[in-house]
């Protein structure tokens, strides 16, 4: 096995990890990584001047968060062994077949290439025994290798999700896959002791390695068909404690000979963060043992909130919030439990307004209240005595007098039926003779008219007597008074009495 001078380039973003031939170990703080993982090539075949290449490695790149601190094993994978004069090539470093050697008639030997060897990222190895069941099924990324080289043919290059074989050409193989193959890690090694060996070997990869190569006996059988061996299958998984996206796999993408893992940060949790979508401190997405996640943030647990029952403590807000048990506004309010404004108010029982109220005597709010039983404002009110306003109103006829008070009203009130009906009488014999006294003015005006009607003709004829006729009637008209009379109808004062 050839092995070749490595150099790993280790910064605070970017980490390469070349072939070594061994184990390779680094530790990743929680957070989000990019990885590209280069399987092998196999090895090559130089026949009667003539060079075949081996089947480059796969390439598989992939983003990967990881929740807690991780400790990866890397194990790189190595180019096959070419194959030479009289010597077949071996197997390279994890997982790489051998190839196959035979002897013709004449002792001349023909001899295949090597498969190149599979670069996995694994969480667990067992001591030195890389190769433990336990350490197989940690793998988390794994890069196919590809398959030596044959007589006059290239090998096939790392696969996929499958492996490849020429059938005569190159297809992908139904024998190599994610769960079939080989064996688990391993390509299988080229077939020897046949007459005419014109075989490769296969490469190394998950879940099995390809089988290797065929040899034949005579030049009559298929010189292409199965004459290199099937390269192995690619694989990438997650987990519990790491998520993986962005997965690309591209088989025969290694261009160079040996595998090789790349480990680029994105960015790194903050350091109170497990888990997280980015590196600051609000894009947590997990936190450790003490912390509750927040928003984004881990912030550490009150040692109080959870001691010592976790459900229990917790029901404080709710338990003794004095927004619902206590609250004053429902229990005890006294807006409404010992209102001031309708039980003892002297606002309505003494209140001149309220007493003589045409609007509030029948009301059906205020028939059942004892609030106005007892009430003076009603029963001896003065409001409704004889009184010069309501006496010359028509309004207060002595009809609605007379029937409003003559009988209890629904409030339960007892007027004195006697004393309004004297009222009503008076108030009769008052209009009564006011009526009688308009009669007699009216008669008064009437007389005095017609009197003076009769005294403008007399006037008149007095113009053409004589005077000594004048004065023989003024002496008569005196002499009538004074014998009638008695009165003297010269005064100013009593003039009125004259002309009547």
């Amino acid at each position: 096995m050839i092995f070749a001078v490595f150099l790993n380039l280790i910064s605070a973003d970017l980490k390469i990890f070349n072939f070594s031939g061994t184990h390779q170990k680094t530790i990743l703080k929680p957070g989000r990584y990019k990885i590209e993982c280069f399987g092998a090539k196999g090895g090559n075949k130089v026949f009667e001047s003539d060079f075949y290449h081996g089947g480059r490695g796969a390439k598989v790149a992939l983003h990967i968060s990881f929740n807690t601190e991780t400790t990866l094993h890397l194990f790189v994978g190595g180019r096959g062994g070419d194959a030479e004069y009289g010597k077949a090539g071996g197997g390279g470093f994890n997982g790489g077949g051998r190839g196959g050697i035979c002897k013709d008639l004449t002792g001349k030997p023909y001899t295949g290439a090597g498969g190149g060897g599979a670069s996995d990222l694994r969480l667990v190895v067992d001591g030195d025994d890389y190769w433990s069941e336990e350490s197989l099924e940690s793998r988390i990324v794994v890069a196919a290798g590809g398959s030596g080289a044959a007589v006059v043919h290239d090998g096939a290059p790392g696969g996929d999700g499958n492996g490849y074989c020429f059938t005569p050409s190159l297809s992908k193989s139904n024998r190599t896959n994610q769960t079939h193959g080989y064996r688990k890690g391993w390509g299988g090694d080229g077939e020897s002791n046949k007459i005419y060996p014109i075989s490769g070997s296969g490469g190394g990869g998950w879940y099995y390695g390809g089988f290797g190569g065929k040899s034949f006996d005579t030049f009559d059988d298929d010189p292409t068909s199965g004459r290199v061996g099937e390269s192995g299958s690619s694989f990438v998984t997650g987990g519990e404690v790491y998520r993986v996206s962005r997965v690309a796999v591209e088989a025969g993408g290694n261009r160079g000979d040996d595998g090789s893992v790349t480990i680029e940060t994105v960015f790194v949790c903050h350091s109170g963060c497990l888990g997280c979508s980015g590196p600051s401190a609000a894009e947590c997405l997990a936190c450790p043992a003490g912390f509750f996640l927040d928003a984004g943030r881990c912030l550490p647990v009150p040692s109080a909130a959870f001691s010592p029952s976790h459900e229990f403590t917790q029901t404080n807000p709710f338990s003794a919030s004095g927004e619902f048990t206590q609250s004053s506004f429902f229990t005890s309010s006294n807006c409404f439990s010992s209102s001031q404004f309708f039980s003892p108010s002297s606002v309505f029982s003494s209140s001149e307004e309220f007493t003589a109220s045409q609007h509030f005597s029948p009301s059906n709010s205020f028939t059942d209240s004892k609030q106005f039983f007892s009430s003076h404002s009603f029963t001896q009110s003065k409001s409704f005595l004889p009184t010069p306003l309501f006496t010359s109103s028509k309004t207060f006829t002595p009809y609605i007098f007379v029937n409003s008070f003559n009988s209890s009203n629904d409030d339960g009130l007892i007027f004195d039926q006697d004393r309004e009906k004297k009222m009503a009488d008076s108030l009769i014999i008052t209009i009564t003779c006011g009526s009688f006294a308009v009669l007699v003015i009216i008669i008064s005006l009437i007389v005095f008219l017609v009197r003076h009607m009769k005294s403008n003709e007399v006037s008149m004829d007095s113009g053409s007597e004589s005077n000594g006729e004048s004065r023989d009637r003024f002496a008569e008209k005196q002499e009538f008074v004074w014998k009638y009379g008695g009165m003297d109808f010269s005064s100013e004062t009593d003039q009125w009495l004259k002309n009547y």
